[in-house]
């Protein structure tokens, strides 16, 4: 169970007045700019976004742009934005200039909801044709799939629909020569993350290995990281995320930014117990190895420190 998470009281005009007087005071005040917008809701600070530019004609995000910088400001903007426009922004950066983020294109369409996904499309109306253009091959197509925002999303994970499922995937890869890439696509990529890993439990009850080995063994590139991301269970994904952020020489600050950015502060609390179960790290000492200054106390302060 994810742990609990109470937010503290608050209310708009107390935010929004706290807010003006730490970015138009002399100097910032970057510890009440923490204080209010790292332990907020989304929905609140959309409210408090909206009243801030009613009452100074200036959006809160504008005016945390123009006060701080660095990874700092990205962060902070990250949670003021809704994760629509968090997304649909990321699509656009992940696919500008020379090279693809690939990565980040799995983190975008492996996990947003159907709502969310036409939400993403109606901001930025070049999404499909961006992705178009970025990407190839059966990574292409799995993602052409996911951004239909057609998925089945059933709260009900059916165990008899799973297990047939698991069959059907087991024949369209490790039991047969060569591998069905289209099946993979037709029942992964309609699905949800959750119900793929219901999938992945009787592949293992059936086959005595995991889903995740056959995808492995059956696939390659991009191709086999966006069919592994739709097997884990959302948390754990975003648990490897970190991990391999930080793990190594230099940090991607980038993922870490946009994780803090769309995940809940109760979901980061569950990621972080996670991370600890899968790695042997605690995400709170890999934090204050990997980063520094307001930019390590805002991640911080969304871990509950």
């Amino acid at each position: 169970m994810i742990p609990p998470y109470i937010q503290p009281a608050s209310n708009v005009e107390d935010d929004v007045a706290t807010l003006h007087k730490a970015i138009k005071g002399l100097g910032t005040d970057e510890k009440a700019l923490i204080r209010v917008i790292c332990h907020r809701s989304k929905p609140h600070l959309a409210a408090v976004n909206a009243r801030y530019k009613d009452k100074y004609h200036e959006t809160l995000e504008k005016a945390v742009k123009g006060d701080c910088s660095g990874h700092f400001c990205g962060l902070l903007v990250g949670r003021i934005r809704p994760n629509e426009v968090v997304k649909a922004k990321a699509v656009k950066k992940a696919t500008k200039g020379a090279g693809t983020n690939d990565g980040r294109l799995i983190d975008i369409f492996a996990f947003s909801t159907n709502a969310e996904l036409a939400q993403i499309k109606s901001i930025e109306k070049n999404t499909e044709k961006m992705v178009d253009g970025d990407t190839s091959g059966y990574f292409q197509k799995g993602l052409k799939d996911l951004m239909k925002g057609d998925r089945i999303e059933a709260a009900y994970l059916d165990d008899k629909q799973a297990e047939l499922d698991a069959e059907v995937l087991y024949k369209a890869g490790e039991g047969k020569v060569g591998t069905d890439e289209k099946t993979f696509i037709r029942i992964l990529c309609n699905h949800t993350p959750w119900y793929n890993a219901h999938i992945n439990r009787f592949y293992v009850k059936k086959y005595s290995h995991d889903l995740l080995k056959a995808i492995k063994k059956e696939t390659s590139g991009d191709f086999e990281k966006l069919l592994l991301a739709l097997v884990m269970e959302p948390y754990a994904y975003w648990a490897d995320r970190l991990y391999n952020a930080m793990k190594g020489a230099g940090t991607d600050d980038k993922t870490l930014v946009y994780v803090f950015s769309i995940l809940s502060q109760t979901e980061l609390l569950h990621v972080a117990k996670i991370f600890t179960e899968r790695h042997h790290k605690d995400l709170k000492k890999m934090i204050e190895g990997d980063t520094s200054g307001w930019y390590q106390k805002t991640l911080l302060a969304l871990l509950g420190h």
